[in-house]
């Protein structure tokens, strides 16, 4: 698993808020000062909520244009398998062994 990580703003600024590992001495601990995400700040919750909004409708987007491109991927699959039939039949026909031709 990795880290849980949250961004926040605060004043305007992008505060990164990662909770430090007590195990891994090459974190080193920041000290936010301030930058409490409480309900008691509404311009923080909303600023949050406004990105998760967007984040949602960014990843709809993407999951959109992954299904599409899933469905083009098969239909080109389809073609490029039937050309390849065409173009390089199987070297052993079920119909020579009985028409020698």
């Amino acid at each position: 698993m990795g880290k849980v990580t949250m961004k926040v703003f605060s004043d305007g600024k992008l505060i990164d808020r990662r909770t430090p590992r007590s195990t891994d001495p090459q974190a080193p601990e920041k000290a936010i000062d301030g930058a409490g995400f409480t309900a008691e700040n509404p311009e923080e919750w909303h600023q949050t909520q406004a990105l998760i909004q967007d984040l949602d409708k960014h990843f709809t987007m993407l999951r959109e244009t992954l299904q599409e491109r899933h469905t083009r991927i098969t239909q080109v699959r389809r073609k490029v398998s039937e050309l390849q039939t065409l173009l390089f039949p199987p070297r052993h026909r079920w119909w020579r062994r009985w028409l020698p031709w």
